[in-house]
């Protein structure tokens, strides 16, 4: 089991700060088959909904648990 997570914000002085965590059960390897799995600021807007997809039917499957949170 691995655990990921990432913060989105303009700038640390900001706000509001968004935080986001991943609880995965699946191997380096295999989320290598997921492409779209990287930096969001990297992605485009469609990248972006595609990942979003992804990141869902994993989550459906039991594969991953997600959580997002946001401080104001």
């Amino acid at each position: 089991m691995k655990i990921y997570f990432d913060e989105a914000g303009r700038w640390p002085l900001f706000w509001p700060l968004y935080i986001g965590l991943v609880i995965s059960k699946v191997s380096n390897k295999a989320l290598a088959n997921y492409e779209l799995f990287q930096d969001s600021k990297k992605l485009t807007p469609k990248q972006r909904k595609l990942a979003l997809e992804q990141i869902e039917t994993l989550e459906k499957t039991g594969k991953l648990q997600t959580a997002v949170s946001s401080i104001d």
